[in-house]
């Protein structure tokens, strides 16, 4: 099973996904990759378009290199993550490459709100609030895109995992 946490910038993500794979030995962490490079390479333009494409193949394989694991992977954002920054840099999204790769699909999508979370500067992440909005938006815009239903998730990190934890009846 393949488990995919959503959600714009700074909206839990990666606590979400990482109190879920430390709560269970049968779940497995598949991190998110942009805040890595950011950490690594801060300088690296966002808007490029060589790095919009690393990223967007380094998902698809890394997601395609866990995909014969038996535990729950649990994907800290995913392809639609990285296709909502391309609609917003470039307005266009290359959804026919999900297709070229046989990306196989996210058996449960849950979408964090990041109007509860607080936007702040640890001096990697984006603080841009428009920005975070539009980005909300087009991940929405992606997921429906692709023919994703998904499941939002609220309230605290407790909160959260408790709800998805009942949601996946587990």
């Amino acid at each position: 099973m393949k488990i995919l946490i959503s959600g714009t910038f700074s909206s839990g993500k990666t606590t979400l996904a990482e109190s879920l794979a430390g709560i269970n030995t049968g779940f497995v962490l598949l991190p998110e990759k942009a805040s890595s490079l950011k950490r690594v390479f801060p300088d690296l333009q966002w808007d490029a378009k060589y790095i919009r494409h690393y990223l967007f193949v380094d998902q698809l394989f890394s997601e395609e290199l866990m995909s014969n694991d038996k535990r729950i992977i649990i994907c800290d954002s995913g392809i639609e993550y990285v296709l909502a920054h391309d609609l917003y840099y470039f307005n266009y999204a290359n959804y026919e490459l999900i297709e070229s790769f046989r990306h196989k699909r996210y058996d449960q999508v849950f979408f964090c709100s990041y109007t509860e979370v607080p936007l702040v500067d640890n001096g990697i992440r984006n603080t841009d609030r428009i920005m975070r909005k539009e980005i909300n938006t087009l991940i929405i815009k992606v997921l429906k895109e692709l023919n994703y239903s998904y499941t939002e998730v609220k309230g605290s990190i407790t909160e959260r995992v408790d709800k998805i934890i009942k949601t996946l009846d587990i």
